[in-house]
């Protein structure tokens, strides 16, 4: 069975023809299926840690219940897997190596570049990789080799295994509350405090390396970009692409 979780934060509607579970977070009245503020849960930490007090509270609450030939999938409110009801869907995920992930998005950047650029501070990112010399020092050759590369798969966004899922937010988690014992966020703005929710977009492309998983890329729905927008954002994918191409090393 696969589990399609649909993160929000105000009331949304699922996508047509699809069974999902809408999971709120957040601070509105009830709107969702479930929300990330029961059981054994983190949802205070909502401002900074974004949609991760959703995959802490599905780590803890509702991975122990499911069958370890279960699926997860996790989406966001404005956007999904565009093949969450393609029958072949099945077959990739009957190799329990695979992960789906959305497609990968060129940087014309390093993802260490990008980040510093538009995300957060270089600082934080060499904290981040003292921590991983420290809790996992076999995995910090990837985190290497993901800062050096020119894009990564966005969005915090899966569809694996139970196992995996589990095993993900077990490395993952620890960094970031080692990591919030070292930073003071007083003086960063509103988005710079979503650190966590950022740094981890980066991370879940380190875990997958380290695991040597398979990759399965699919196309992300997101409605709200149409036309002209989307138009936009395909040549500015198609120019970072180059650009990085032709200043940096190949996308690995």
């Amino acid at each position: 069975m696969i589990y399609n979780y649909f993160i929000g934060h105000r009331p949304f509607e699922l996508p047509a023809a699809i069974e999902g579970i809408k999971l709120q977070v957040g601070n509105q009245s009830d709107f969702g299926d479930v929300r990330d503020n029961t059981g054994d849960q983190i949802a205070d930490k909502n401002a900074n840690y974004c949609e991760l007090t959703a995959l802490y509270w599905i780590w803890k609450n509702e991975c122990p219940k499911m069958n370890s030939d279960d699926r997860i999938s996790i989406n966001h409110y404005r956007r999904w897997f565009a093949g969450l009801n393609d029958p072949s869907l099945e077959n990739v995920l009957k190799n329990d190596q695979a992960i789906v992930l959305p497609k990968f998005e060129p940087y014309r950047e390093t993802v260490k570049e990008q980040y510093c650029n538009e995300s957060g501070f270089l600082e934080d990112l060499n904290k981040v990789r003292s921590i991983i010399q420290r809790k996992y020092p076999e995995d910090v050759v990837y985190f290497d080799q993901v800062m050096e590369q020119g894009g990564i798969h966005q969005y915090n966004m899966m569809i694996t295994t139970v196992n995996h899922f589990s095993d993900f937010c077990s490395w993952l988690f620890p960094i970031l509350f080692d990591l919030e014992k070292e930073i003071n966020l007083d003086n960063y703005n509103d988005y710079q405090k979503r650190i966590y929710g950022f740094l981890s977009e980066r991370l879940l492309n380190v875990w997958v390396k380290s695991r040597r998983l398979t990759v399965a890329e699919m196309k992300v729905e997101q409605p709200q970009i149409r036309g002209k927008d989307m138009m936009r954002l395909n040549l500015r994918r198609v120019r970072n692409r180059i650009e990085f191409k032709l200043f940096h090393k190949k996308r690995p």
